[in-house]
């Protein structure tokens, strides 16, 4: 057999036809599938990976070359595989571990669910693992004509509504498994905020820090950069709260990082009820078991229009209760639901999550073409804080600020 490959620069040497074609026998359980050829590239100047090596291929295949009739069939794939000069930085913060376990064992039982509720894909297909060298082949969801939810703050209410609810299927889910297995999640444990990860700490404190020094420039701002500067020392134990399990709310299993780049979506249609054919979630190295609060937070802040914001935040709240309810209730679940007024407390209790990401992720997210790498703010070094406050100089960042900050002030997220 001759196999046709045209292996471009950045890719590693692992990555091989002997590689594809073992995932692939083990997936299809044929060990007479025979590649014929195939063509990696790295994604890597595209922006598309954050704290993964990702490559995407495709691969033209046999079940076996001995059949007479045997046909090609090809698939599109995304490997991701751990950066290697970031695993010492990510010690504490298992990303790859965990989704890897995503992958291999919770996303076929999140499948399974689907099925039961009759909803459509919500997840990647995973053709395999390699736990050794934490990589996944997982499917190439833009060749079944997916792509990435439009830029930054550009959700109107109809298509927030249906995201929303494709968020309360997950989360929901998540509650049931749970249910059937208590101990399904266990290292689900952790988030990017969470206490027992450091590796995030300068960083935020580093953005935090660009804010205060934009807003001191703002005359008619003097008051809450007063409030945010006295706030400034309990800035990680309030995110830590934010984040922390408790035990008397309504947990779930929570994506944690469903922002536009994470949802895919195919097929926008003119109806207001259903604006999109289907939407996916990828990327689950931040999953964790906690509060659906943080999913809510995180996008609504990073995805609806800047004019909606927060003005429509407690109805597309409501909404996205109402879905969950639904979906707790059509499996079957056996927990305690709260009531409305209960979840609405239990979502405002987390709402510094909210003040991070318009205020902090966003200075990263808007209007950024991949000049800024995950590298340039770890650290608060002379030039990475030059970055950072340059961050916040761009227009929209800062129409962000003057309309959120007097709104979190207001309600009390500082205090």
């Amino acid at each position: 057999m001759s196999s046709d490959s045209t292996v471009k620069p950045l890719i590693p040497n692992w990555l091989d036809s002997k590689f594809l074609e073992g995932i692939l026998r083990n997936y299809y359980k044929n060990d007479g599938i025979k590649l014929i050829r195939f063509d990696v590239r790295s994604t890597a100047s595209n922006g598309e990976s954050f704290m993964s090596s990702m490559y995407r291929a495709k691969v033209d295949f046999k079940l076996s070359l001995e059949a007479a009739d045997g046909q090609e069939s090809t698939l599109h794939l995304i490997i991701k595989a751990a950066i290697d000069e970031l695993k010492d930085a990510l010690s504490n913060f298992d990303v790859y571990e965990k989704e890897v376990e995503f992958y291999d064992q919770i996303a076929p039982k999140i499948n399974a669910k689907l099925k039961d509720l009759n909803e459509p894909q919500l997840l990647p297909e995973c053709y395999g693992v390699c736990k050794e060298k934490k990589i996944m082949v997982i499917e190439d969801l833009s060749a079944k004509g997916y792509t990435t939810l439009h830029g930054p703050n550009k959700c109107n209410i109809s298509e927030a509504k249906a995201i929303l609810k494709r968020i309360a299927v997950f989360n929901g889910i998540g509650v049931v498994l749970r249910e059937d297995k208590s101990d399904i999640f266990a290292n689900f444990k952790s988030g990017h905020l969470s206490r027992d990860v450091l590796v995030f700490v300068d960083m935020y404190k580093g953005l935090f820090d660009a804010l205060l020094d934009t807003i001191s420039s703002w005359p008619e701002f003097s008051s809450y950069h007063e409030k945010l500067s006295s706030f400034r020392k309990n800035l990680p134990e309030r995110w830590h709260q934010a984040l922390d399990l408790n035990p008397n709310h309504l947990n779930a299993l929570v994506h944690n990082d469903l922002w536009p780049p994470n949802i895919m979506i195919r097929g926008e249609t003119i109806s207001v009820d259903a604006p999109f054919e289907n939407i996916t979630f990828i990327d689950f190295q931040n999953t964790l078991w906690g509060s659906p609060a943080a999913d809510l937070h995180l996008f609504l802040n990073m995805s609806m229009c800047e004019s909606l914001m927060p003005d429509r935040f407690d109805e597309l709240v409501e909404f996205y209760y109402s879905q969950l309810v639904s979906v707790l209730r059509k499996l079957n679940c056996k927990c305690i639901i709260p009531t409305w007024t209960e979840f609405h407390s239990q979502y405002f209790d987390r709402k510094f999550l909210a003040f991070i990401a318009s205020c902090l992720e966003q200075s990263v997210t808007i209007d950024n073409n991949g000049d800024v790498e995950y590298n340039d703010l770890i650290v608060n070094d002379e030039r990475s804080m030059k970055i950072k406050r340059k961050l916040y100089q761009k227009p929209k960042v800062q129409v962000l600020l003057r309309k959120m900050i007097p709104y979190y002030v207001q309600i009390g997220t500082f205090d």
